[in-house]
């Protein structure tokens, strides 16, 4: 059962993430008045960068406690590094769903914006989940 317990703590740090990534998206669509196109893409971008940076922190100390496991800028380079592969799944899903597929039952672009970000966020957690366990923390994992 470590494991679920291990998946449990990542989903809840996952879900603290989740709402870093779309307060800081929000703040920069309410603050520019832009919802979509490249710009879109940019604040996307931006808001998983500063949720990905939270997210390191909670995953080392917490999720997979490996707190004082040596890793040092080893563990910080590979958790970076599966998340940039993380960040162009999520950031590419959302950019497609928000400028490509046209809003279900007449959405405001603004909550097709969140639409798109949610998408983009559950394609992306499975690889961030394994990655991080598999790969970054793998000395402490269960």
């Amino acid at each position: 059962m470590p494991f679920f317990s291990q998946f449990g703590r990542f989903a809840a740090v996952g879900f603290t993430n989740a709402a870093v990534d779309f307060g800081v998206l929000n703040t920069l669509i309410a603050v520019t008045g832009m919802e979509g196109g490249w710009e879109y893409s940019v604040f996307k971008t931006i808001s998983f960068i500063v949720a990905v940076t939270h997210s390191f922190f909670w995953n080392k100390y917490w999720v997979f406690e490996a707190g004082e496991s040596g890793g040092g800028r080893s563990e910080a380079f590979k958790f970076f590094s599966v998340n940039i592969v993380a960040i162009i799944v999520n950031v590419g899903i959302a950019s497609f769903v928000v400028n490509y597929v046209d809003p279900i039952g007449g959405l405001e672009p603004k909550v097709w914006a969140n639409i798109g970000a949610v998408v983009g966020s559950a394609c992306a957690i499975i690889l961030t989940f394994l990655g991080s366990r598999l790969l970054v923390f793998k000395k402490n994992s269960s």
